[in-house]
């Protein structure tokens, strides 16, 4: 008898679902479905990407507007393998870029922010094409961490972030009792840096590359806090509307011939300014011994 009941409550529920996510009705009573990133990229032949820009994801000539870098050439190149023109004139800064991708303006955003807790609520990622290690920064002369980083969780300590972004995330998330001086993503990258250096904060989390462009242009300043792991390790790829499954499927598919073809290789190497800042991906397999 039970089992009945519940059977017949499972019913119900499945059939109240299943007229909630139908397709409403428009006012002549036909439903009109509503067109995918997916179709819409195959209908028009164009990706519309969003991007902001940072070296060495999206570069801007000052001279002639042209744009390169990693996340510019690895769109172009998926560009070319699907036959399909890449529309590069939505500049949106990194706060905007989710509300754009809400409201449709783009199908995709190309800036290749970090999949952090706080974004995938919202959106959705592709696989990443490469990974950036995340360390603790510190003044030169600071070993207060050195022997043990958790000691960084306290009040006493102050750590330099950017608003959303993955420095407070994981501050948060790590050192819940440290003091935050935040910053708006207005702000350059090199911001939390600087405010390490002039003694505004006592560490900020930061991603590798970002770290040795700052060390080579201000040597001797900052130092990373020595640790057996890095603090977390991000990948960069593009960011979806949550949802648009077959547009993601098929960046992920092709991403992969790219990195076997060793284009993806070849891309992340011209612009890695210091050797050895970037994570590679690994291959989805392993030749037989």
């Amino acid at each position: 008898m039970k089992n009945l009941i519940l059977t017949a409550l499972v019913a119900i529920v499945a059939s109240v679902l299943t007229v909630q996510l139908m397709p409403k009705p428009s006012a002549d009573g036909t439903v009109k479905h509503k067109e995918t990133a997916y179709e819409r990229v195959m209908r028009t032949g164009t990706l519309r990407c969003g991007w902001a820009s940072w070296d060495p994801l999206i570069i801007i000539d000052s001279n002639t507007g042209e744009l390169s870098g990693i996340m510019y050439d690895y769109v172009e190149a998926l560009g070319k393998k699907l036959n399909i023109k890449v529309d590069w004139s939505r500049e949106i800064g990194y706060p905007s870029f989710p509300v754009e991708l809400d409201r449709s303006t783009i199908d995709a955003y190309c800036g290749g922010p970090w999949p952090n807790s706080n974004r995938t609520k919202i959106m959705d990622f592709t696989q990443s094409i490469y990974y950036v290690p995340f360390f603790a920064i510190v003044r030169a002369d600071d070993t207060r961490f050195d022997k043990d980083i958790s000691v960084l969780n306290s009040h006493k300590y102050t750590i330099a972030g950017t608003d959303g972004e993955t420095s407070l995330v994981i501050a948060a998330q790590d050192f819940p009792d440290a003091q935050i001086l935040a910053v708006t993503q207005l702000n350059e990258f090199s911001t939390n840096l600087v405010n390490v250096a002039t003694g505004k904060a006592d560490v900020t989390l930061t991603d590798l590359y970002t770290f040795a462009l700052y060390e080579k242009a201000n040597p001797g300043k900052l130092k990373i806090v020595p640790t057996q792991e890095p603090l977390r390790v991000w990948g960069s790829g593009l960011v979806t509307k949550r949802g648009e499954y077959e547009l993601t499927r098929m960046v992920d598919l092709v991403t992969n011939e790219l990195q076997q073809s060793g284009t993806l290789e070849a891309i992340i190497k011209k612009y890695e300014k210091e050797p050895g800042t970037f994570y590679r991906a690994a291959k989805p397999y392993a030749q037989p011994e």
